[in-house]
């Protein structure tokens, strides 16, 4: 069950490196559409959370780190890309990786965990542009 929905969630990071478009709205993308797996598939997801964050003993080994470090190479790519481009300034690339992974990681547990103050998927689209805007070069 967990492995399936991995590899949905693994099919969009390696779909996200081919795509077209700017750095900022692949980033978006690849962030819209991974929320949007974690709500079809939310009771896999709450198991999931329930295994890496409850006490380990006699829960199975899954290596969920794996597709999150994948996740976050999939971020740190695109925020390269978008300084190599001047789409972003110069900065500490993992300072930008972390505010990103940050927002989409607390949006999709504060869904899963208490949906009645979920921001959804517009809220999250909101908070990362504002991210973005704030590495954006001047006139972009």
């Amino acid at each position: 069950m967990m492995r399936s929905a991995f590899a949905k969630l693994e099919a969009l990071i390696d779909a996200s490196s081919g795509k077209r478009g700017t750095a900022s709205k692949r980033l978006l993308r690849l962030s819209d559409q991974t929320f949007s797996l974690l709500m079809e598939n939310m009771e896999v997801a709450k198991l999931m959370y329930s295994i890496y964050y409850g006490p380990s003993q006699g829960a199975p080994f899954f290596n969920f780190d794996a597709y999150h470090l994948k996740f976050q190479d999939a971020i740190r790519k695109f925020v390269k890309e978008g300084i190599h481009q001047r789409e972003f300034q110069k900065g500490n690339v993992e300072d930008i990786v972390w505010a990103i992974l940050g927002a989409v990681n607390v949006t999709l547990e504060v869904q899963l965990s208490h949906p009645e103050k979920a921001i959804g998927r517009k809220g999250l689209a909101r908070i990362l542009n504002l991210i973005l805007r704030g590495f954006q070069k001047e006139g972009k």
